[in-house]
């Protein structure tokens, strides 16, 4: 895979994770949040730009495959078939801005108070999975109001000259508290959380 894709790869799923600081679950927290096993986004639209006053350039625009972070937390396939066409072009880039489309499907458990809540295919009120306390768990397609998805500064600044960052990037991803338990009014329902993170860039 060409280098700079397998940067883009890491960096987009890096920021990508920062959108549900401003989603709809962000606030109030969750009663108890648990692992997942299936973790599934579509993304809508990724740009780049070299900070305020210069010309954005969008890599990518459109309804991309599914991507499951879950499933191969450290390479993902799916991943890399998504970016592997896009082009960006040679400059620097300090800062990036991706947008989710507000789908995920989730597959998790979340366990409260001795009690374990596996998720269903079944929506609640609150638009989130209606859960089970008798496993396995099933795939739920939950869509949630995003808010605005501001520009994310990048670590630093990335240069890219015939097609090629003067940054490697390692990143891995942790889905182990991916499932949030809220309380509905009468009701639990689940529903997915801000995936951890880590990223390392390292010099070429």
């Amino acid at each position: 895979m060409d280098k700079r894709i397998k940067f883009l790869i890491s960096i987009l799923f890096i920021l990508a994770s920062l959108v549900f600081l401003n989603s709809v679950f962000a606030d109030p927290a969750a009663l108890a949040t648990g692992s997942t096993s299936v973790y599934k986004v579509t993304m809508n639209k990724f740009e780049l730009d070299n900070g305020v006053g210069s010309t954005a350039v969008t890599a990518f625009e459109g309804t991309s495959s599914t991507l499951d972070i879950a499933s191969a937390p450290d390479t993902n396939t799916s991943v890399g078939n998504f970016m592997s066409g896009l082009v960006v072009p040679d400059g620097n880039y300090s800062r990036v801005k991706p947008t989710a489309s507000g789908t995920f499907t989730v597959a998790g458990s979340v366990s409260y108070l001795g009690t374990t809540y596996y998720t269903t295919s079944t929506i609640g009120s609150g638009g989130g999975s209606l859960p089970s306390t008798v496993g396995p768990a099933q795939e739920c397609t939950i869509t949630v109001t995003m808010g605005t998805v501001n520009w994310e500064n990048l670590p630093s600044t990335v240069t890219v000259t015939d097609g090629t960052p003067n940054y490697r990037c390692r990143v891995k991803f942790n889905t182990s508290a991916a499932l949030g338990l809220y309380d509905m009014g009468g009701h639990y329902e689940l529903m997915p959380q801000q995936p951890d993170t880590s990223m390392s860039l390292i010099p070429q």
